[in-house]
């Protein structure tokens, strides 16, 4: 089935696009699907491309995916930002407390335990 074509008036010569859904070949989802594209680029009379590898994907899945990246982006913004909170809240907690004999009984594993948690960020 022909899916759209496109003709291109220049200089000398007509360039006509066209391009044809690919039978057999479609990808289900809620607000329609997407289809594989077969196209090819006519200068004049001779082929100058040829195409068999596009996906014509809906306007509104492309829309979904953007919503998508959006909220994963805040979502990141926001932990960064609780992350930034409960650093300063320990460094304020050890600043303060300092020489309790708690954190000097104990420095160590805190070391170890940040250490622990820096390695398995990476």
């Amino acid at each position: 089935d022909l899916h759209s074509e496109k003709a291109e008036k220049l200089e000398n010569r007509v360039d006509y696009t066209f391009a044809w859904e690919k039978k057999g070949v479609y990808v289900p989802w809620e607000e329609g699907g997407a289809k594989l594209l077969v196209g090819a680029t006519i200068s004049g009379k001779e082929v100058r491309t040829f195409y068999g590898e596009d996906l014509d994907i809906p306007e509104k899945f492309i829309r979904y995916v953007n919503r998508q990246l959006t909220l994963g982006s805040l979502i990141t913004s926001f932990s960064f930002i609780v992350l930034l909170v409960w650093l300063g809240w320990a460094a304020m907690i050890i600043a303060t407390r300092r020489y309790s004999l708690i954190i000097r009984l104990s420095w160590r594993w805190y070391l170890a335990i940040g250490a622990g948690i820096f390695i398995l960020s990476i």
